[in-house]
């Protein structure tokens, strides 16, 4: 999923721009197969008094984010880059030898998303252009999941209280479509939170359509009114429907190890584990099995865990919301409002193997 917001601000005589990019495009799906079959047992296979996930096949990668800043003509102030940084989950994502290139690492305190931001004053200068750079390893394991046998009760916390609440426009467990779907699929859980995650997980994939890749994040109306959306957008209705039977439950969002950008769900186990589930490649894929472990490619990094995290662009008075943090953010002041052509960015990104 890609796209772009641009919003403009006058301060004083000096006018500020901002720009935010981001996307979420899940391009290298398994290939589609159109014939729907009930899904494994085993999937749900009840084997631990616990639930646990196995780590297992480590990779490790070097990881290189950068955006390029050409100024063919503007006459800048000031510029603020911001970058994504992952952090350490688990034992299936350990983040070391980080090298932020003299850029000031911030972590959001509500979401917790981490990132890091670059302040240039007065560059590049017209007919220049200048680079900052993000570089990290990335050690990532697979995963699997082992659900425990009973479903026992969660912990009320700050952070239940956020993954089952709504996070407008994008997440609605109070959407009347969201909650007949609900309480069909509760009853046929039998009020059991795991079973019904999984059921979820299966109606979401089976009913709503991929489409309108890289277009961006849309409000949970207009992707059920549309009967679909891409990867970001079909997570979005998974979790909505979570939440409704307030069951924690979030967004991923990411990149895998061949550069495609991705998104997809992690729900709160009653016994407090997180747990993945990829209504994105179930749909492309309906005898595959996403529930609770990656894909068969699945060496993934995890860039943070939220739709609209509010940046610190180190400007008094200039906090911006931005619905996705997954490519890069970037903001100007400067002595005219005539952008386009002027003056551009350009983001890459190389995840290459270590040995």
């Amino acid at each position: 999923m890609k796209s772009s917001l641009k919003l403009a601000l006058a301060i004083i005589s000096i006018l500020a721009i901002s720009f935010f990019s981001f996307s979420a495009a899940a391009s290298n799906l398994p290939a589609k197969k159109y014939k729907h079959t009930k899904t494994n047992p085993a999937i749900t296979k009840i084997i631990n008094k616990r639930t646990s996930i196995t780590a297992s096949n480590k990779k490790i990668y070097d990881v290189s984010a950068e955006v390029m800043i050409n100024n063919k003509d503007y006459p800048l102030n000031t510029l603020v880059v911001i970058l994504p940084l992952p952090q350490n989950i688990g034992d299936y994502q350990i983040i070391s030898d980080i090298n932020t290139n003299g850029g000031d690492t911030i972590t959001d305190s509500t979401t917790g998303a981490q990132y890091v931001r670059y302040t240039l004053n007065n560059s590049p200068a017209q007919g220049e252009s200048r680079t900052v750079k993000l570089n990290y390893k990335a050690t990532l394991k697979n995963i699997n999941t082992a659900f425990a046998t009973t479903s026992g009760q969660y912990q009320n916390s700050t952070m239940t209280t956020r993954y089952t609440s709504q996070n407008l426009p994008y997440i609605d467990p109070q959407e009347s479509r969201i909650q007949a779907i609900g309480d069909n699929l509760w009853q046929q859980a039998n009020k059991n939170k795991v079973e019904y995650a999984r059921l979820a997980y299966e109606y979401v994939a089976r009913h709503y359509q991929y489409t309108n890749p890289n277009t961006g994040i849309y409000p949970l109306d207009t992707i059920l009114n549309q009967n679909g959306g891409d990867c970001g957008n079909l997570t979005s209705i998974y979790i909505s429907l979570l939440r409704y039977q307030n069951i924690p439950a979030r967004h991923d969002v990411g990149v895998l190890t061949n550069g495609t950008f991705h998104a997809w769900a992690e729900f709160l186990t009653p016994d407090g584990v997180w747990v993945p589930a990829d209504v994105t490649y179930k749909n492309s894929d309906t005898q595959g099995d996403y529930f609770g472990k990656f894909s068969s490619d699945g060496y993934r990094i995890i860039f943070n865990h939220d739709f609209n995290i509010a940046l610190n662009t180190g400007v008094a008075n200039w906090t911006p919301n931005v619905p996705l943090l997954q490519t890069f953010g970037w903001w100007i002041w400067g002595n005219s409002d005539q952008i386009d052509g002027h003056i551009t960015p350009a983001y890459s990104i190389k995840i290459e193997p270590v040995n």
